[in-house]
């Protein structure tokens, strides 16, 4: 059985389009899709290759940690935070298995301040995630934290772990002066690809998840697209976009079903907005999370603007769960599990779209295990990196980004 399957045939209908589109768009990006293919042979783009397996130092960084601790704390920006973020909610949807994590990604003083006083200091452990070493964010926020361990006279390195590049930088220097252990940042795996790199496993070795599994099913996406990188569901899926965006579809929903997949729309829109966004290009990614959105953003899907590309993600959910007791006040919910009218809700959604003429694909999960959620998030990462391919970007850096990191420290250095 597959892991997912992709049907493209509902969007293509709507834009008129057809195979033979989709293979031109990307029979014209062909050179620039096989050099990306010679780049991960090369072990040059680790998010593709070396970062789908366990590194023996990340699983001993945090060995014993879920029998010690009750919490632990994430401090991370961006792809520091949101890749761990859609691990632990997969693993832990409704918070309350310990260890419980907490991905501190804000700057809010009422917030950090709560936290520093109402946490068990003794039963707590916090990672602070910076490939750089510089992000001011996180520097900020270990400064402060790290202080409330100190004045009650517990050792910082019996309590934190700094993940950044093995290089002087302020976290590392940081690190290495309070003796906290270090975990070396890969130096070529850039945030928003680092799902499978320490800011995802970190999560999922504390929440005991079969990491080899996510790494599995990721392999096996990459294998195939290897050896059909132009005929893949992720080069479809990027053929696809670049089409919709010419017909004016400017607007990417990635329309999720599941709450174990809440933040999956998270992760995808900084993966795709920092890797197209550039040079005039790209288009917006818009987040949804079904059946909750059917109630909010839908009636806009539905009778709203027509510039959106639609792509639902929808586990087979069917028979999930117990069924709901027999019922006089609503007889058609009797005998009805939560999965099977989750998976009805979904049918709907999409089936409304169609009638409304939108262009919806679809990604179907036959389990929601996480050798298939290994896999549907690398299709995301390489469909995004094939995008670029066929709109002639680099999906690898982020120089906007960068401009406001400087205009920040240029605005601070005045409020000072």
């Amino acid at each position: 059985m597959s892991l997912y399957t992709q049907n493209i045939q509902s969007a293509l209908a709507v834009l008129n389009s057809s195979e033979v589109d989709i293979a031109q768009k990307i029979g014209n990006a062909k050179g620039r899709i096989e050099a990306f293919v010679e780049r991960i042979k090369a072990n040059e783009l680790p998010a593709f290759n070396s970062a789908l397996s366990l590194p023996e130092a990340t699983a001993n960084a945090v060995e014993g940690w879920a029998d010690k601790f009750e919490h632990v704390v994430f401090l991370g920006m961006g792809g520091s935070s949101l890749g761990g973020k859609l691990i632990n909610h997969y693993a832990d949807a409704t918070g309350l298995k310990p260890p419980h994590l907490h991905f501190i990604d804000y700057l809010s003083p009422c917030a950090l301040e709560t936290l520093a006083k109402e946490l068990p200091l003794e039963k707590t452990g916090m990672i602070a995630i910076s490939k750089s070493g510089g992000t001011a964010e996180t520097l900020s926020q270990l400064f402060l934290l790290a202080r409330a361990w100190e004045e009650v006279g517990l050792p910082l390195k019996n309590h934190l772990l700094a993940v950044t590049e093995p290089k002087t930088s302020a976290l590392y220097d940081y690190a290495t002066a309070h003796d906290i252990p270090i975990l070396p940042h890969h130096p070529q795996l850039g945030g928003r690809y680092s799902i499978m790199g320490d800011t995802g496993t970190l999560p999922a070795l504390l929440k005991g998840l079969d990491i080899k599994a996510f790494h599995k099913g990721m392999q096996s996406v990459v294998d195939d697209f290897s050896a059909n990188p132009t005929t893949c569901a992720p080069a479809q899926g990027a053929a696809l976009n670049a089409i919709a965006a010419e017909q004016g579809k400017n607007i990417n929903v990635l329309y999720n079903y599941g709450e174990r997949l809440r933040f999956l729309p998270a992760w995808f829109e900084q993966l795709w907005a920092e890797s197209l966004g550039k040079e005039g290009k790209g288009t917006t990614p818009l987040g949804a999370v079904g059946p909750c959105s059917q109630h909010s953003i839908q009636q806009l899907f539905l009778a709203g603007p027509q510039d959106k590309l639609f792509t639902l993600v929808v586990p087979e959910s069917n028979g999930w769960g117990k069924p709901v007791p027999e019922q006089e006040f609503k007889k058609d919910l009797s005998g009805v599990t939560p999965g099977a009218l989750q998976q009805a809700m979904a049918e709907g959604t999409l089936q409304a779209l169609i009638d409304r003429n939108q262009p919806v694909r679809t990604l179907i999960l036959p389990k929601l295990k996480a050798e298939n959620i290994g896999a549907i998030l690398m299709h995301f990462m390489l469909e995004t990196v094939l995008t670029a391919c066929v709109w002639k970007i680099d999906p690898f850096d982020q120089p906007a980004v960068e401009e406001s990191k400087k205009c920040t420290l240029e605005a601070l250095a005045k409020l000072r």
